[in-house]
């Protein structure tokens, strides 16, 4: 049913920026600020990542808690880059496999991952959270 298996093994760990140490320079240090580009998807993308990352529950259930967040944000807020939008499918992809209400899958559907599959996402939400940032 999942076609995560095929993307990470059953005991492989992916590495992702969300997963390193930050480079240890204070905001002030090493960034500057710019303007902010897909600040809509931004803020709906760093919603879903709190709630994957502050709730004591299971992967699953905060990946649930977290799909409302990440419905929201719309392929077209990428229609300028082709792969972001492909990037940005992907994870919907995994979420919901496009069949009638949406939601209603993206939660039978995560409900039924294993820990690797759903863990597996929200790295992937953490990456391309970092990749629009």
């Amino acid at each position: 049913m999942f076609e995560i298996d095929t993307l990470i093994g059953s005991n492989e760990r992916i590495s992702s920026p969300c997963n390193k140490r930050a480079s240890g320079l204070a905001p002030e240090e090493g960034y500057t600020k710019m303007d902010v580009k897909y600040p809509k998807a931004r803020a709906l993308l760093f919603e879903a990542l709190r709630v994957l990352a502050s709730s004591p529950e299971s992967i699953q259930t905060r990946l649930i808690d977290a799909t409302e967040s990440l419905l929201s944000v719309t392929i077209d807020e990428f229609a300028g880059d082709p792969e972001l939008t492909i990037k940005f499918a992907r994870i919907l992809d995994l979420i919901a496999v496009d069949r009638g209400d949406v939601e209603a899958t993206a939660v039978e559907t995560a409900a039924y991952m294993s820990d690797a599959q759903a863990g597996l996402i929200a790295d992937l939400v953490c990456d391309f959270l970092y990749e629009i940032a």
